[in-house]
């Protein structure tokens, strides 16, 4: 169980390293829409993000809850783009 447990902490450490990268992606991409007055909801580009995901899923048994995960992710980014576009 301890080893499961580094495994889980291991993998824990790069999600965070990667979801602040991606959220520093997130606040050039607001800072542009707020440049150039696009909108931030962009409901297709999403639909295309969790199915180009979803794609790469080698257990498709886990298709309903990668597709929660980046609905949540992407909510996420959308509220990070609101605050920073106050």
């Amino acid at each position: 169980m301890e080893q499961l447990r580094k495994l889980i902490d291991d993998t824990d450490r790069e999600i965070t390293k990667l979801f602040e990268q991606r959220m520093n992606i997130v606040k050039e991409i607001a800072n542009y829409k707020k440049a150039n007055g696009v909108v931030i909801n962009n409901s297709i580009r999403e639909q295309e993000v969790i199915e180009k995901n979803i794609a790469l899923l080698k257990d498709k048994g886990l298709e309903p809850f990668l597709k929660e995960f980046y609905i949540s992710l992407m909510d996420i980014s959308k509220k990070y783009q609101m605050e920073l576009n106050k």
